[in-house]
C-alpha cells in the first residue's frame, strides 16, 4: 500500500470501533495503522495514522474517505489490525524519543493523507538523514563534506550566468537545513559527487 500513489474510489466501510489494545504497531509489509489513546498536540483518538517503517515516519489521515482511498480493498483487513498507542513525547522536530514508536517522526499536517489517497511526498526523513547510509559517524569526513558543499554552492552563486541557477535560489537552498544535511551526508558517506549535487539542484529548481 502506497499512500502517495493510490487514488481509488471505493465504497466506505464501517470503521472498526474496537481496535487492538495498547501495544506495538502491527505491520503489514512496511505499514501499520494506529490510533492514539488521547492527549495533547492533535493526538486525538478520532484520527487514524499511518506508520511507515521504510522511512520511520507517521502520517495522519485526513478523514475516513482518505483511509478508504489509500487502502482500497485491503481496508477491512487493515482496520482489524489497528493498534491503540499511548501519545508519545515528541521533540521540536517531530522526533519520538520514547515508547514503541521511538526513532519515528510524527509528520506535520502538511503531509496528511488526503481524501483521494495522495499525500505530499517526503524527499528524505529525519531517520534517513541520521542513518548516514549505514556507516559509522566520521566527524572529520563530515567537516570536509560541509566545507566542500558550502564552497561549491558559493561558487555556483558567484557564477549564476554560467550555471543557469539564480544566486537567489542558491541562497534559499543554503538556508534549507534538511537539504544541506542530505547533501553533506550523501557526499561524506554515500556515492554523491559535487556533480551529482549540481544535477540535483538543477532538477529541483526546474521541476518547481
Amino acid at each position: 500500500m502506497d499512500p502517495n500513489q493510490f487514488n481509488q474510489e471505493q465504497p466506505m466501510m464501517e470503521m472498526n470501533s474496537s481496535p487492538v489494545p495498547d501495544g506495538k504497531p502491527y505491520f503489514m509489509g512496511d505499514h501499520a495503522l494506529i490510533k492514539f489513546s488521547g492527549g495533547e498536540g492533535g493526538f486525538g483518538p478520532e484520527t487514524y495514522w499511518l506508520v511507515d517503517k521504510s522511512n520511520h515516519t507517521i502520517r495522519p489521515f485526513e478523514s475516513e474517505m482518505a483511509l478508504d482511498a489509500a487502502f482500497g480493498e485491503d481496508l477491512e483487513e487493515a482496520l482489524k489490525k489497528v493498534v491503540i498507542v499511548s501519545p508519545p513525547m515528541v521533540d521540536d522536530t517531530g522526533n519520538i524519543n520514547d515508547g514503541v514508536l521511538t526513532d519515528f517522526t510524527l509528520l506535520t499536517p502538511e503531509y496528511v493523507i488526503k481524501e483521494d489517497g495522495t499525500s505530499k511526498p517526503l524527499e528524505f526523513s529525519p531517520h534517513e538523514l541520521r542513518s548516514r547510509y549505514g556507516k559509522p559517524i566520521n566527524e572529520s569526513l563530515e567537516q570536509l563534506a560541509t566545507e566542500a558543499v558550502d564552497g561549491f554552492l558559493d561558487l555556483l552563486k558567484a557564477n549564476e550566468g554560467k550555471t543557469n541557477i539564480p544566486a537567489a535560489a542558491i541562497g534559499k537552498l543554503k538556508s534549507d537545513n534538511q537539504l544541506m544535511a542530505f547533501y553533506i551526508s550523501a557526499l561524506a558517506y554515500g556515492d554523491y559527487t559535487l556533480g551529482d549535487i549540481y544535477s540535483d539542484l538543477h532538477n529541483r529548481l526546474n521541476n518547481k
